[in-house]
């Protein structure tokens, strides 16, 4: 997974009910040098999008349990936070 360009840091967001799934995605960019944030559902991408002036970069979504989460992104993609 190459995120990195040219040294920049990309912050993400990791949309993920299972805990395991999460916590390993965010394992993996971390070591990969990005400032990662994660979350369990549509409220939370909310949340987390609102918590930084800019918001993530890209967003992660595992979006197997249903479709509020990668509604949620969408929204908060385009600036309908």
């Amino acid at each position: 997974m190459a995120l990195v360009c040219r040294g920049v840091v990309t912050r993400v967001l990791v949309v993920a009910e299972q805990s395991e799934r999460r916590e390993a995605l965010a394992r993996d960019l971390r070591r990969a040098g990005h400032e990662v944030a994660g979350t369990t559902s549509g409220d939370g991408v909310m949340a987390e999008t609102r918590r930084t002036v800019d918001g993530p970069d890209i967003f992660v979504v595992d979006a197997g349990g249903g479709h509020t989460g990668a509604a949620a992104t969408a929204r908060a993609s385009t600036g309908g936070g």
